[in-house]
């Protein structure tokens, strides 16, 4: 929801408070009026270090994201469909994280203390993922699986030239690929060993000769002869 009066918030800061924790971080749909104010002097004042996110999201996917990131961080979602009030919240709803970081455009939540419907959520999406047949549901799910899994990385890439940068952000790039390729449809032993042991599964004699070949020829190659 829209956080825009004192009396919304007032509850809620004066319990976090009482924990003596001066860090809070705000998620809602927007935080304006005399809420902002207030939380703007409080921050002026060092009384508390705050800050305030949009959800980037609207309907049904942004309340999805909200009980993600309670999950992740083991708060809970101060939902008025639940007959929830915010000017009546606990500390005890609130999650928790080692650091969070926001920049005028993103907000990343690190070392998130997880509540125990972490992983029901995760087996709810899975299960959602095998039975949807929507391409753009299946990237969105995809989408919170990763960041419910810790499956989100930022690799920062420098170069003293463009062309030592292009030739870079290419290998890097293929290397991302494969990975994903590899996450979602399994990872085999490389050096033609998955091959090699297919081949004791093959009845035709010279389908499983060619199999075994990359591998004997690497054998060959190392010096240690065809016959291992």
């Amino acid at each position: 929801r829209k956080i825009s009066t004192n009396e919304q918030i007032t509850s809620i800061m004066n319990e976090i408070a009482k924990s003596g924790n001066i860090n809070v971080l705000f998620i809602a749909d927007d935080v304006d009026s005399l809420a902002l104010a207030s939380l703007i002097i409080n921050h002026q004042r060092g009384t508390f270090n705050i800050a305030c996110v949009k959800n980037p999201y609207t309907a049904g996917r942004a309340k999805d994201f909200l009980f993600d990131i309670a999950s992740l961080t083991g708060g809970t979602v101060i939902s008025e469909e639940a007959g929830m009030k915010l000017s009546e919240a606990k500390a005890e709803w609130c999650g928790k994280a080692e650091k969070v970081v926001v920049t005028k455009d993103t907000c990343t939540i690190i070392g998130g203390v997880p509540s125990e419907a972490l992983q029901a959520r995760i087996s709810s999406i899975k299960d959602k993922l095998d039975t949807s047949i929507s391409e753009y549901e299946k990237g969105t799910l995809e989408d919170r699986l990763a960041c419910l899994t810790g499956g989100i990385g930022v690799i920062r890439v420098g170069t003293y030239t463009d062309s030592d940068f292009n030739a870079k952000k290419y290998k890097f790039e293929n290397a991302i690929n494969a990975t994903q390729s590899a996450l979602e449809e399994g990872i085999v032993a490389g050096g033609g060993v998955a091959l090699f042991n297919t081949s004791f599964r093959v009845e035709d004699k010279m389908f499983a000769k060619a199999l075994k070949t990359p591998f004997n020829q690497m054998a060959v190659n190392a010096g240690m002869g065809e016959d291992i």
